[in-house]
């Protein structure tokens, strides 16, 4: 991945991990605080649930024990007309009580009452009329032995015109005188004005059902089952359980406000992803612009060009390397200079040197040829005349040799620098190898499609012409020799390579090593100067490319020459050369 690339995605996770950790802590503390809420709620609500009950049981219990009275005319006055008629009322007294029933009812806030004689015959009951005259045994017997204590149980009501069976909470009492009494038993509807205060909490789901789960009192909104869901028993005369009140405290807000909180969080880190992926882009090319340009000088040194300037738009580290390489490839340019002049100096010394030696060589036989042609001279020797004719014939042969070697030596000194065009390498091999048309010892295989170069025609068939030569120096005049001239691409379509190859005797090993100094030859008897192949070696280096010296499949030597294609770039053999392979310097 690339270094923006790079910049970009650690940017986003420095953004999304606290937006992460942020909405999983906003998520735990909302539901943490909830949860609390929810306990603190159940427990408030719990209490006012009780307050309610324990409210209305004392209410209830307080207005029956009011009405339980001998003063109070609805149940005192009744107890006397009872006496008074042995157990019966008057018809005066019965209409009297009916009359009576249903104002002192609604006076007291009750939803039911009953008014039993001793025999527990139904005297009055205003609020469901068809009960009068019915004989109310069980219930009487529950009123008298409650002695006011608040019960709870399933009733009938007339309600509207309309008689249903509903949950009261009901006492009773018994007013006694002798042999006759009456028992009082009022009762409070369980209704939804029973459950207000507590539906009036936030949050707090209420309903009253029946001891076999039947709904009595409806909750306001939809019941759900949930495990925070608590009860209250409203227990009958008997202790048995009748009805019960269910509260529950609503969560469901919860998964509401926590979708809501990860959609802000999504949305959130959406948006911090892309201004973090804009910023990591735009830190990140400011950066690689400068690291290109530390990249391009680094790619610059490495080929040589140390006139390369790197040019950064930052103050920081990045612009210190750079000015850092900057003067780095100044000393570079110093040193190299520095080094290429002791080289050149050292290289004309060797050249000096060889030239000496070689010029040395000739020199002896010119003197040793003078020395003798003067004593014979001195002798007056009578073969004076042979004597002369040999003399100066060596002294010619070797003068030419002299002028030979200065010759070369000049053409060497003053090579030209290439004037460089586009050319077909093959076209050029066809140039210089029919200059040898008729030669049976001359084969070429030149391959097809080969990218142009860019090269100086005169010194590539300069190139070629020395190495044909030295093949056929090696051949000599074998009737079997064979020279064979081919062409190929290589380096992937970046280079062409150049193949001369022969069945001589091949060189060996050690003279590979200085097959391309100045003046080093293995041709002394055919008159060689040693400047041949390091001439052929100064043009193939003028030109970026390589030459190397190794045996050939036909069993000689094998001189192969790579030169860059055009447009392929000077580095192509240097980036790409292989380890058994030697780069012309």
């Amino acid at each position: 991945m690339h270094l923006r690339g790079r910049f970009s995605l650690w940017f986003c996770i420095a953004a999304l991990v606290p937006i992460t950790a942020a909405a999983l802590v906003t998520r735990t503390i909302l539901t943490s605080a909830l949860r609390d809420e929810a306990a603190r709620a159940k427990e408030v609500s719990g209490a006012e649930m009780q307050r309610v009950i324990h409210s209305l049981e004392q209410d209830l219990e307080s207005r029956v024990q009011g009405l339980a009275s001998r003063e109070d005319p609805y149940a005192g006055g009744t107890l006397i007309e009872l006496q008074t008629g042995s157990g019966e009322l008057p018809t005066w007294a019965r209409q009297r009580v009916r009359s009576a029933g249903g104002p002192l009812m609604r006076q007291l806030s009750l939803d039911l009452l009953y008014l039993l004689d001793q025999r527990f015959i139904v005297l009055d009951a205003p609020h469901y009329m068809p009960a009068m005259g019915e004989e109310l045994r069980e219930l009487g017997a529950q009123a008298r032995a409650s002695n006011g204590a608040p019960y709870y149980a399933m009733e009938t009501l007339l309600d509207k015109g309309t008689i249903s069976k509903v949950l009261v909470v009901e006492a009773g009492r018994e007013l006694k005188d002798g042999d006759y009494s009456v028992t009082i038993v009022g009762g409070r509807r369980i209704g939804d004005d029973f459950l207000k205060s507590v539906r009036q909490l936030d949050g707090v789901h209420v309903r009253v059902v029946s001891a076999t789960g039947q709904e009595l009192v409806a909750p306001k909104h939809p019941w759900k089952a949930a495990s925070g869901m608590f009860s209250y028993p409203l227990r009958g005369f008997d202790g048995k359980e009748v009805a019960r009140v269910e509260l529950r405290v609503s969560n469901d807000a919860l998964p509401a406000l926590l979708k809501k909180v990860t959609l802000y969080s999504a949305a959130l880190a959406l948006a911090a992803l892309l201004l973090t992926v804009l910023l990591g882009f735009l830190v990140a090319r400011s950066m690689t612009r400068n690291l290109h340009a530390l990249v391009a000088g680094a790619q610059a040194a490495a080929r040589g060009d140390l006139d390369h300037q790197v040019q950064t738009s930052s103050d920081d580290e990045i612009g210190e390397v750079g000015e850092a390489l900057n003067t780095m490839m100044i000393d570079l340019k110093e040193s190299k200079e520095r080094l290429m002049m002791a080289e050149r100096v050292a290289a004309w010394q060797e050249i000096a040197r060889r030239l000496a030696h070689e010029i040395k060589n000739p020199l002896t036989p010119i003197q040793m040829s003078m020395e003798t042609l003067r004593k014979t001279f001195a002798k007056k020797h009578p073969s004076f005349d042979e004597v002369f004719e040999e003399s100066t014939a060596t002294v010619l042969e070797e003068a030419a040799r002299l002028k030979r070697i200065v010759a070369e030596f000049s053409e060497f000194a003053r090579m030209p620098k290439p004037k460089k065009t586009k050319l077909s390498i093959n076209d050029v091999v066809r140039a210089q190898l029919a200059l040898y048309q008729g030669s049976g010892q001359l084969e070429s295989s030149l391959a097809e499609g080969l990218p142009s170069i860019d090269a100086d025609k005169d010194t590539i068939s300069q190139l070629l012409l020395n190495l044909i030569e030295n093949a056929r120096d090696a051949i000599a005049d074998d009737p079997e020799g064979r020279i064979v001239v081919t062409t190929e691409s290589t380096r992937n379509g970046k280079a062409v390579a150049i193949r001369v190859d022969d069945n001589g005797p091949g060189i060996g090993a050690e003279a590979r090593e200085k097959l391309f100094t100045p003046y080093y030859t293995t041709k002394h008897a055919h008159g060689g100067t040693g400047l041949g192949l390091a001439i052929a070696h100064r043009i193939v280096s003028d030109h970026q490319g390589q030459i190397v010296a190794g045996e050939s499949p036909l069993g000689g030597a094998r001189f192969t020459v790579e030169l860059p294609a055009l447009g392929a770039g000077d580095e192509v053999l240097i980036a790409s050369m292989s380890s058994s392979v030697k780069r012309v310097r």
